[in-house]
């Protein structure tokens, strides 16, 4: 696990996804689950506004901004896929 400031927020960045991390008003990026939406946790994971999956899958596997990581985490719980943004 690796927290970071990058000026405007605080990053708690750790390979897989966790439930609570430090401080209230951090986000909370992650890998290892890629786009898979069928394990048991996914409906409660979703769920959480401040939690980010920095997966190649979710992000057009290509590097993006943080404002782009929301954005494109945003589509992905809603079940949009990058090529159908709306």
């Amino acid at each position: 696990m690796l927290e970071i400031n990058d000026g405007k927020r605080t990053l708690i960045m750790c390979h897989y996804p966790m439930m609570t991390w430090p401080g209230s008003n951090s986000y909370h990026i992650y890998g290892h689950i890629h786009n898979n939406t069928n394990d048991s946790y996914w409906p409660l994971l979703r769920t959480y506004d401040r939690v980010l999956n920095a997966s190649v899958e979710v992000n057009g596997y290509q590097p993006v901004t943080f404002e782009e990581l929301v954005a494109n985490n945003e589509r992905w719980k809603r079940g949009v896929s990058e090529e159908d943004p709306n």
